[in-house]
């Protein structure tokens, strides 16, 4: 019967790691508080159950129970019983229980540590999780049960690998998983931070992970970069008149970064300490383009006492070669020169949302009403 509740204990984790991953996600998405409301109740039900399926392993170890066919193969009558207790997991089904029963107690702390983070932020990274917790328990279920009866049960077990009959044993592998086991806290945020666009990036997810590390809000900057020409070009670039000695280029991307700020300030977050910069300056050294370059920008924050930067590539829509070199490579060097922790928001690429901007865009064009421009000036005739 014991046996039969620690199966059926893994099964209802199983369902609730999958609720937590699919709702929590879906609500994210969508905006939905109900659904993501869920996460953190299924995620600590998960680990309850958890808790009842590890138990009950244990306990079949513990009283000699031979009809679990686990048991029977690495357990005996003389087995002494702190011997017996980790033989639980000195089994490949068994550490896969553990392994599960950690990840479980890793979603549980993220619960319990992660209320200060926006909802969405939180349902993201408990999602992430819940969809590992998932493949690990369709696996334990499908492939590594360690609840399977023998039957008829023999009289005595086959014994404990002797290798594993060591004080070592009880400790080492649970703080090993503690360890392995951990790193998917690091993947679940690394993959929700990723799944924003510029606005949630900015105004809740990096800062968040960064203060996590260690960084306070007032060591970050914020460098919103762009593709350097020459000034005399930014001069001359819009209407005559119209706009400073820099000209619509300057104008409109200071436009979109403002566009980007109010859009965090929408959504509660703090105004990051931000600049424009630039980058990807070439021609004749005599000829002036615009400044600060990137990296000078970076060394004379540093300088001011900034630990960590947010690179924010606002004027461009697509990672190429060029973006991928001046800042993967050259500015990433720059800062690793001077200890500066790094953090690359991704350009917009094929992100949906910037995709159906663009779709919208062409079908207004298309049907003769071509809307509003955002900034302070069309780039194009309308």
């Amino acid at each position: 019967m014991i046996p039969e509740l620690g199966l059926f204990a893994v099964i209802l984790a199983f369902l609730l790691a999958a609720t937590q991953a699919t709702l929590s996600l879906v609500g994210a998405q969508r905006g939905n508080a109900t659904l993501m409301a869920v996460a953190r109740p299924a995620a600590q039900g998960q680990f309850l159950f958890m808790v009842v399926a590890f138990g009950c392993l244990a306990y079949s170890f513990l009283v000699n129970d031979f009809s679990v066919l686990n048991v029977a193969e690495n357990s005996f009558t003389e087995l002494p019983k702190i011997y017996r207790f980790t033989a639980t997991w000195g089994s490949h089904e068994g550490s896969m229980l553990l392994w599960t029963l950690i990840l479980s107690l890793w979603t549980f702390a993220v619960t319990l540590w992660s209320r200060h983070l926006p909802e969405d932020m939180s349902a993201r990274v408990l999602g992430v999780m819940g969809l590992v917790s998932t493949g690990f328990l369709v696996y334990v279920l499908l492939a590594s049960n360690p609840f399977l009866r023998l039957i008829p049960a023999p009289t005595n077990g086959n014994d404990l690998n002797p290798l594993l009959q060591d004080p070592g044993m009880v400790f080492h592998p649970p703080m090993l998983y503690m360890g392995y086991v951990g790193f998917s806290v690091a993947f679940a945020f690394a993959i929700a931070a990723g799944r924003a666009l510029f606005p949630g990036v900015l105004g809740v997810r990096l800062p968040a992970i960064l203060a996590a590390a260690g960084f306070e809000r007032d060591d970050i900057r914020v460098l919103f970069t762009t593709h350097s020409i020459p000034t005399a070009m930014a001069a001359t670039s819009g209407p005559p008149g119209r706009f400073d000695v820099n000209g619509a280029y300057v104008a409109q991307h200071r436009a979109a970064i403002e566009a980007v700020l109010d859009e965090v300030r929408a959504r509660g977050g703090a105004i990051p300490v931000w600049s424009l910069v630039y980058q990807s300056r070439s021609g004749s050294p005599h000829v002036p383009w615009l400044e600060p370059d990137i990296n000078d920008a970076l060394r004379d924050a540093h300088t001011g006492g900034m630990r960590a930067a947010i690179v924010v590539p606002i004027g461009f829509v697509s990672d190429h070669v060029e973006v991928v070199w001046d800042l993967d490579h050259e500015l990433a060097a720059t800062a690793a020169g001077l200890g500066v922790r790094l953090v690359r928001v991704p350009t917009v690429g094929s992100h949906p949302v910037f995709l159906d901007a663009l779709a919208e865009l062409v079908q207004a064009h298309l049907t003769g009403t071509p809307p509003e421009p955002a900034g302070p000036a069309p780039l194009m005739p309308s």
